[in-house]
C-alpha cells in the first residue's frame, strides 16, 4: 500500500473542514477529519445537512472546524468512508461486519457503497453458506436482484433447517412465507416432471421399473428437503439407486439424456418470489 492511500486512510488531514465524531469498540471517543467537498460529492444526505450546518450549532473546535456527532461506531464509519474517497474499497469478510455498513450506506444515500455492498452480499460464499440469511437481508433493504439471487440457492437447503440469525427478525411474514411458497411451487413442478418422465423414459421392463422405482422414491424424499436439481440428478445420486446388474446399467446409460433435460426444464423455472 502507497504511503499516500496510507495516509489518506487515517482520515486525519490537516486541511480537513469538518470532523466526523464517533465511539470505538470500548467506548472512547475518535474523531475523522475529513473534507465536505467529498461527503457532499457522495451522499445527498451529507450534502443537504452541510448546506444547514451554521457556525453558531456547531461545536467549536481548534481552528473553528464544526464537528459533527455520528451515531454510528467507528468501525462501521470508518469502513464507509473507505468507499467515500478515492481508496481501494474495504474488503469485508463477515455479514456480521457487512450489514451495519450497508445499513449506513442506504442511510446516507451513498450510492458507491451501496452498489458494492450488494455485490459483495451475494458473493458465492455468502450464498453457499447461507442463503437464507442473505435472504433475509435482502429483504430487509428490499433489496430485489438480490432477494431472487438468495431464493434461488435456499432451493438447495432445507430451510427449515438453516440456522438462526438476528437477520431473520427484521423480515415480514409476508417475505418469509413467499420464499416457502417458492420451495413448494419448485417440489412440485418436479414431481410433475417426473411422472413425465416415467411415462415417456421408463421402458416396461422389471430390472428397469426396478432401479426407476428406487430412484423416483429417493428423488422425492431429497426434494421435499432441498428442491434443487444438484443432488437428484448427480451421478453418486442415481448410482447409488442401481444394482450391478448389467441391465440396469444399460437402463440408467438410456435414460440420462432424459433426465438431463427433465434437469434443465427445471432449472429453467422462474425464481420468482
Amino acid at each position: 500500500m502507497s504511503s499516500h492511500i496510507q495516509s489518506v486512510l487515517e482520515f486525519n488531514s490537516a486541511n480537513a473542514d469538518i470532523f466526523l465524531n464517533v465511539e470505538d469498540s470500548s467506548k472512547q471517543k475518535k474523531r475523522f477529519a475529513v473534507h465536505k467537498c467529498i461527503l457532499s460529492a457522495a451522499s445527498p444526505f451529507f450534502r443537504d445537512m452541510f448546506s444547514l450546518l451554521q457556525p453558531s450549532a456547531a461545536q467549536a473546535t481548534e481552528l473553528d472546524i464544526p464537528s459533527i456527532d455520528m451515531p454510528e461506531s467507528a468501525d462501521v464509519l470508518y469502513t464507509l468512508l473507505q468507499y467515500i474517497y478515492p481508496v481501494p474499497n474495504p474488503n469485508i469478510l463477515s455479514l456480521g461486519k457487512l450489514v451495519p455498513v450497508l445499513e449506513a450506506a442506504e442511510k446516507y444515500d451513498i450510492l458507491v457503497a451501496v452498489d458494492s455492498l450488494r455485490k459483495q452480499l451475494v458473493s458465492t460464499e455468502n450464498l453457499t453458506e447461507d442463503p437464507l440469511r442473505i435472504y433475509a437481508i435482502a429483504s430487509r433493504y428490499d433489496l430485489q436482484e438480490e432477494i431472487k439471487v438468495a431464493a434461488k440457492y435456499t432451493l438447495k437447503k432445507n430451510v427449515l433447517n438453516c440456522p438462526l440469525s438476528d437477520d431473520l427478525k427484521h423480515i415480514t411474514a409476508y417475505d418469509y412465507h413467499r420464499l416457502l411458497d417458492l420451495h413448494r411451487r419448485h417440489v412440485q413442478a418436479t414431481q410433475r416432471a417426473f411422472i413425465q418422465l416415467e411415462r415417456v423414459t421408463v421402458p416396461d421392463h422389471k430390472c428397469s421399473a426396478w432401479w426407476w422405482s428406487r430412484y423416483e422414491k429417493a428423488a422425492k424424499l431429497e426434494l421435499a428437503q432441498r428442491p434443487s436439481t444438484d443432488v437428484i440428478f448427480s451421478r453418486p445420486f442415481i448410482s447409488s439407486c442401481v444394482t450391478w446388474c448389467h441391465d440396469c446399467h444399460a437402463s440408467v446409460y438410456l435414460t440420462l439424456p432424459d433426465l438431463e433435460r427433465v434437469k434443465e426444464d427445471i432449472d429453467a423455472l422462474p425464481f420468482m418470489v
